[in-house]
């Protein structure tokens, strides 16, 4: 079980999944890292590991739509914790044509099951089907769904009490 401050510290250290991944201090040039995306009902989860992502030093970029996207491109992410509220300028795109993937990026899917299937056929269409997929959803065939488009999917447990507050 991994909380957002967790994963971005494995994730830095490249202690994680087998993501392909340099550590901040050693790339080259800026990249489109960790693509959550937040989509379906609310959207805490992506929100919340894409901000805690974000503001431990990882380029992210959230794939989100109707008035969560519009938030978050006029007024960027707000994270709520226990200990801080965080304003998080973090990059938001309605769809997944709008980014340019590379070979170092790494997609966590974050929405509900029932819009994993259109989401995968967006993901394969924009970044092609070498693309890192780490499925971060509860459900029981989204692996399974991934695995069918993409040759790199993971599974990630999470235990993440969250909230939406607003868009």
């Amino acid at each position: 079980v991994l909380d957002g401050d967790v994963l971005a510290d494995l994730v830095e250290r490249e202690e994680a999944l087998p993501l392909g991944r340099p550590p901040v201090a050693q790339r080259q040039q800026p990249r489109q890292p960790a693509i959550a995306r937040p989509v379906g009902r609310k959207g805490e989860r992506g929100g919340a590991i894409g901000g805690r992502l974000f503001h431990h030093g990882q380029e992210v970029v959230l794939i989100c739509r109707g008035e969560q996207l519009a938030a978050l491109q006029r007024g960027g992410l707000t994270l709520k914790t226990p200990t801080d509220t965080l304003q998080l300028p973090i990059r938001a795109v309605g769809h997944p044509l709008e980014l340019s993937f590379t070979d170092t990026d790494v997609v966590i899917l974050t929405m509900k099951s029932q819009d994993t299937e259109s989401a995968l056929r967006d993901l394969e269409r924009a970044g092609g089907s070498e693309v890192p997929i780490v499925c971060c959803q509860n459900g029981v065939d989204n692996e399974r769904m991934a695995a069918r488009r993409f040759s790199r999917v993971y599974g990630m447990v999470v235990w993440m009490p969250a909230t939406y507050l607003e868009p």
